[in-house]
């Protein structure tokens, strides 16, 4: 959910890169498509030591046109797969 409403997407996992622990996916389909010519999603996990983790999302995105808004309301959306990554990692350990 962006703004407030509910958005759908597709997306397929593009590249996984095991050494620097990062997973990218190629977002198409429904909304981007509509005003971007690409849309990328980038989830990188940094272990810090055994129970410390720093995660990190990019967003890479080419607009069709400048008039196209930048997505910052994205980032919301990024929190909230922080939060569940956080809290699958925290019901592993245990």
């Amino acid at each position: 959910m962006t703004g407030g409403e509910k958005k759908f997407s597709e997306e397929v996992m593009e590249a996984v890169d095991e050494r620097k622990g990062s997973i990218t996916y190629k977002v198409f389909e429904e909304c981007p498509s509509e005003v971007y010519n690409s849309f990328k999603f980038i989830l990188s996990i940094e272990s810090n030591g055994e129970d410390n983790h720093v995660v990190t999302w990019a967003l890479e995105y080419e607009k069709k046109t400048e008039s196209v808004a930048d997505r910052h309301e994205l980032m919301d959306l990024c929190i909230v797969l922080n939060k569940e990554i956080d809290r699958h990692y925290s019901l592993v350990r245990n």
